[in-house]
């Protein structure tokens, strides 16, 4: 139950007196969770180093330091986090509506080395766009050729298919929120466009987010940025919701496809987890390779230092603690 909330700078919950408890969801053993709001990343790890905080999420840049600290080291938790990063492309702007070389340009990124010099949060390359962990989501051991990877040559191979003379492809944008790490990971990107397809492409970043989504809704750029995390863990929140042609939520792709509908919808019906996971595969084989509609960067992860003293759960569904399985034992 809510205690107090003072904005900017503390959120308190207190153990609910009404709750009986189920099997499901006990009665909490933690009477009081209290979140402080601490907007600089050396404050806040300095904190948690006094014992003034007994939970952080580990700002990315830092867990490369925190990992070669022995005692922190022993504290932290990196788990998945059911969200997906990802470049899309307004697929009636051209050069963007040719398939062709929108799948040049999602080859031409070399996912891994994002994340290994820019994004630096132990995330996984994604080959599609339902991360793995998601009902009915692909797997790479159930499909180890799905999706799209890293191939430079195949990349230069199918733009020049398109535009051998660079000069005659139209001048192309990249437009994403100027906040956090985008900049960074579309100045990356950027570069290797220019390496591996000697294509300049013009960065625009956009100051403040709600000009950005306005931006999308009245004139997607030809490639734009966004993330998505799921709302229920399920692949149609990714697949369906999103990129069905009847879908409410817009895509700002321009794009449907009656081959990528059909599947979403058998699969939407089916109580098959294992069938629909197929149905799921063939249609993210459309979005991603066949119709190369988005290009899907990296799934999340999220790093978390915990204090000993407390033990407990991690969740893959964003923005959920099951807080009433903590404890805080003896120390």
């Amino acid at each position: 139950m809510l205690k107090e909330w003072a904005h900017d700078s503390h959120l308190t919950l207190v153990k609910n007196p009404y709750w009986p408890g189920t099997e499901g969801t006990p009665q909490p053993t933690v009477e009081e969770v209290t979140w402080t709001l601490v907007d600089d990343a050396d404050a806040l790890l300095a904190e948690y180093q006094r014992g003034d905080l007994d939970v952080i999420e580990l700002p990315t840049d830092m867990l490369d330091a925190a990992q070669a600290d022995p005692q922190l080291a022993a504290q932290i938790a990196v788990q998945p986090n059911l969200c997906t990063y990802y470049y899309g492309f307004n697929t009636r702007k051209p050069p963007f509506d040719d398939p062709i070389v929108r799948l040049a340009f999602s080859l031409a990124v070399d996912r891994q080395a994002l994340i290994d010099d820019v994004v630096q949060g132990n995330q996984k390359p994604a080959r599609w766009l339902s991360p793995p962990g998601l009902r009915a989501a692909p797997t790479a051991e159930e499909h180890p050729a799905l999706g799209v990877t890293y191939e430079p040559e195949e990349a230069r191979s199918l733009l020049d298919q398109v535009y051998p003379d660079r000069s005659l492809m139209p001048p192309v944008t990249l437009a994403f929120p100027a906040f956090g790490q985008h900049e960074a990971i579309a100045a990356a990107v950027q570069a290797m466009w220019a390496e591996n397809l000697d294509v300049e492409v013009e960065l625009e970043p956009a100051a403040k987010y709600g000009d950005y989504l306005t931006l999308l809704k009245t004139d997607a750029p030809q490639i734009w940025r966004l993330g998505w995390c799921q709302y229920y863990a399920d692949a149609h929140c990714f697949l369906s919701y999103l990129f069905h042609s009847d879908a409410d939520y817009p895509s700002y792709t321009n794009w449907s496809s009656s081959a990528f509908d059909a599947l979403a919808e058998q699969a939407a019906v089916s109580t098959d987890t294992a069938e629909r996971a197929e149905w799921y595969a063939q249609a993210e084989d459309i979005l991603v390779h066949q119709d190369a509609v988005v290009i899907p960067l990296y799934w999340y992860a999220k790093s978390a230092l915990t204090q000993l003293y407390i033990h407990r759960t991690y969740s893959q569904i964003h923005g959920i603690e099951r807080f009433e399985k903590w404890a805080v034992l003896e120390h």
